[in-house]
């Protein structure tokens, strides 16, 4: 028994077990094949498989393997291509391009290896970058400073101030705001519920002088930004395409109403990675539409990119910070300006470089796969739409906890940092009656800036799944 006993060990350590992980990994290829011919979901999942089998630029070692921030780079990646390849294939629809900054930024880089990858880089428009953000073409696209025009701003923003209300509009304070003390403003950082209402506001905006410094500072504005399009051939196109993450498209309606009634204004269509469709935004010579989410289809499942959307806007988001305004130098030729926040520079220096790493390394292996390249965005659509749905809805504790280390700064509307931990008071989620605490605790977590990260948190066995189940019931009353 000694002899047999001798060999065998290393026999059943060592010599099947190298033959029986190449077997098994044909099996599962073959049977993702064979999936996907008769599946549109299984036809991505091959393609990503393929990808994903044989890593050669993604860092596959325990500190990679256990890091959520470069993990969670490596699960937005490929919807980042997918949407890139999206416009890519579009592309041909256009006479220009345009990626608008800032999230256009990574999604300008991806459609320019896309096109290099395949081939097709001499017979696709050039991809252009546009410096430009909702608050500068705001001010350049009102008619006028009446309050029709605010609602626009103020329906997305409720609950401004009047230091806030100029800061959204680019007018300076100091002339601004010591005219609006003339007319009973004396606060300027006292909150306006009911902008409709308010008497003060009213009297301020409809001032003769008031309107007068309004449009001064809106038409220098119009003229630069109108200027600095020209220079990047916007009026050259008759059929432009405006490429962003979305979500409402105010860019894009700032812009056509800005351009309009510019000779050689073209006709504009947002292609976006997201849209949450508003009726009242469409015009005509402007349209929009979504790659992994428009509302317009009314699909429950598609919705949940918008559960939690700042995912995407920050990782998409170019590190060189926002828009601050234009300026015409002695030749005649405008630029942009640049401001980066304190709370983006720590941003980009932390975790920010961690998810771009996994964005970089999962984007080199998808260029190196010709399965990947042979498929189209659409094909690649409902497998990543599954991957996403499962990280918004289903996150693991790590990945939950993992969002803690980021925030995302807005520079427009309510000027805040995000931050993603729990917001509310535990001591009142238990106060009495006790029977109203799981209808408060439910209100409290729909509030929440990505409550299924919240209960993820938590660690309440089946949180998430009960959370789901509630929301699905609730949408299909």
């Amino acid at each position: 028994m000694t002899s047999h006993a001798v060999p065998l060990r290393p026999a059943l350590e060592a010599g099947p077990a190298p033959a029986r992980a190449p077997r098994a990994a044909a099996v599962r290829r073959a049977l993702r094949e064979d999936l996907s011919r008769r599946n549109s979901f299984w036809t991505g999942e091959a393609a990503l498989h393929a990808v994903e089998s044989l890593p050669r630029a993604v860092r596959t070692d325990r500190a990679h393997t256990r890091n959520p921030h470069y993990q969670l780079g490596l699960l937005l990646a490929p919807a980042f291509l997918a949407f890139s390849r999206h416009v890519l294939e579009r592309a041909s629809e256009f006479d220009r391009v345009y990626f608008l900054s800032r999230e256009g930024w990574m999604f300008m880089r991806m459609y320019h290896r896309l096109a290099r990858a395949l081939g097709v880089r001499n017979a696709k428009p050039d991809g252009a970058y546009l410096a430009v953000n909702r608050r500068l073409t705001f001010l350049a696209s009102m008619d006028g400073l009446t309050m029709e025009e605010i609602r626009r701003m103020w329906g997305q923003y409720p609950g401004q101030t009047l230091r806030q209300l100029l800061r959204n509009l680019t007018l300076p304070e100091d002339p601004f705001l010591h005219l609006a003390a003339r007319h009973g403003l004396a606060d300027p950082d006292r909150c306006i519920r009911r902008p409709g209402q308010h008497g003060e506001l009213q009297a301020f905006i409809n001032a003769p002088h008031v309107l007068r410094m309004f449009e001064l500072h809106r038409d220098d504005l119009r003229t630069l930004l109108n200027a600095y399009l020209r220079q990047r051939g916007f009026f050259d196109g008759g059929r432009v395409a405006l490429i962003d993450i979305g979500w409402k498209g105010s860019i894009q309606t700032n812009l056509h109403r800005a351009a309009r009634g510019v000779p050689g204004c073209p006709q504009i269509h947002g292609l976006y990675f997201g849209l949450e469709h508003l009726p009242a935004m469409d015009a005509e010579g402007s349209t929009r539409q979504g790659f992994f989410c428009d509302t317009r289809s009314n699909d429950f499942l598609e919705r949940c990119i918008l559960r939690n959307n700042s995912v995407f806007e920050m990782f998409a988001s170019g590190p060189h910070g926002t828009v601050d305004g234009y300026e015409r130098d002695p030749r005649g030729w405008v630029h942009a300006n640049v401001r980066i926040e304190k709370t983006e520079a720590k941003n980009f220096r932390g975790r920010f470089r961690e998810v771009w790493r996994g964005i970089d390394d999962y984007t080199a292996d998808f260029l190196d796969t010709p399965e990947a390249l042979a498929v189209t965005a659409e094909d690649l659509r409902p497998a990543i739409h599954d991957r996403l749905r499962r990280y918004i809805l289903y996150p693991t504790r790590r990945e939950a906890r993992a969002f803690l280390d980021y925030s995302h700064v807005e520079n427009f509307g309510v000027y805040t940092v995000s931050r993603y931990h729990f917001h509310g008071s535990r001591r009142q989620l238990l106060a009495r009656p006790w029977a109203r605490i799981p209808t408060r605790l439910l209100q409290s977590l729909r509030q929440q800036r990505w409550s299924e990260g919240v209960c993820a948190r938590s660690g309440v066995p089946f949180a998430n799944f009960v959370y789901d189940a509630l929301n699905t019931r609730r949408n299909g009353r």
